[in-house]
């Protein structure tokens, strides 16, 4: 039997070691702000509205690392950089709560049109 790979998914992955406080205070206020969020696709949990970039200076690190990654898939995909660019359109937070007493909290699939990574 033959194993071929037509279609492999390449998974990126970092240990950060960012301080995630900042983010996680952040997110609280938001909350706080909108107790209900919005309902996309999470299932359960909370999610906040979109925001753009340079909105919140408490992810402007996590922001920073986000595209400096993505450059980093477009040169592993073999993509010349001077032709194409990534760039962070949105942002939101999706918070799971108490999943262990609620267990079916979850984020349905999502797809975006002729986005790539």
């Amino acid at each position: 039997m033959n194993l071929d790979y037509c279609f492999p998914t390449p998974i990126w992955w970092e240990h950060t070691g960012f301080n995630t406080d900042p983010m996680i205070d952040l997110t609280y206020r938001l909350m706080e702000q909108d107790p209900q969020g919005r309902r996309l696709s999470n299932q359960g949990g909370w999610q906040s509205k979109d925001f753009r970039p340079g909105v919140y200076p408490e992810f402007a690190e996590i922001e920073q690392k986000i595209i400096k990654q993505t450059n980093q898939c477009v040169l592993d995909f073999g993509y010349d950089p001077s032709s194409c660019f990534t760039v962070l359109e949105n942002i939101w937070i999706n918070v799971i709560v108490n999943i262990i007493q609620i267990p079916c909290i979850y984020t349905t699939t999502v797809l975006y049109p002729e986005h790539f990574i």
